[in-house]
């Protein structure tokens, strides 16, 4: 079945003359897509945001219910720029890569350390208040305390460099203009998203937080100030 952007082509084709009928919209995809993908990460941001939280838990949405919708808004953009991303034609921007057994080895250790390290530090964080399952057993927030074993002893942002890595790996692997389109500006995203994400934890943890950032980078690991991960209460 021809998606949307074949089915329109034609059309827009036949109603200009302004460029030869070949070549129109040939970059029209990849155009919707790189929107898609700031205007996804724009909002991600946005809800993130605590006035906006107050704002719209005050007016639309339960608080107990925030975190869950949060996530539901999340899961559903993803899908979006996934199907764009199915949909969109790719060009190799770095054909050397394609054939070479030295980048397809370092994108999948890169990837599979990123998934080592996702995994290994989303353990050391609550699954059920993380989904927003937790608040909707209770409403009250509870106290939270600053986690600064395991992972986030030597990275403020483990599942971020997770991320990076992943997208970086998957690149390697895939070297075409998509993925390098997801990878840019997940990269500048993330790095984007942390230092927002920090204003946040000093709002809530003070000179703690602002310790710990001397102490410890935000995205790229320095092993030698590894602490043991503390047991989660």
């Amino acid at each position: 079945m021809p998606n949307l952007f074949q089915q329109l082509r034609p059309i827009l084709q036949r109603s200009t003359g302004l460029v030869p009928r070949t070549h129109i919209l040939i970059f029209t995809p990849m155009i919707v897509l790189a929107c898609a993908t700031v205007i996804y990460f724009s909002l991600h941001s946005l809800l993130a945001d605590n006035r906006v939280k107050a704002s719209l838990t005050d007016r639309f949405i339960k608080k107990s219910w925030y975190r869950l919708v949060y996530n539901v808004v999340a899961i559903g953009g993803l899908g979006l720029i996934g199907y764009l991303f199915l949909i969109t034609e790719k060009q190799a921007v770095a054909p050397a890569l394609l054939d070479s057994a030295i980048a397809d080895l370092v994108g999948i250790l890169m990837g599979l350390s990123g998934v080592f390290i996702g995994l290994a530090a989303f353990s050391n964080y609550d699954t059920a208040e993380f989904l927003g399952l937790q608040q909707l057993r209770n409403s009250e927030e509870n106290t939270a305390s600053l986690n600064t074993s395991g992972w986030n002893s030597i990275v403020r942002h483990p599942l971020y460099l997770a991320t990076l890595l992943v997208l970086w790996g998957w690149f390697l692997l895939s070297p075409y203009d998509t993925v390098l389109l997801l990878a840019v500006f997940g990269s500048i995203y993330l790095y984007f998203g942390a230092r927002l994400e920090e204003h946040k934890l000093i709002e809530t943890f003070g000179n703690d937080y602002r310790e710990y950032q001397k102490q410890v980078p935000m995205l790229i690991p320095r092993f030698t100030k590894w602490k043991k991960k503390t047991e989660k209460k």
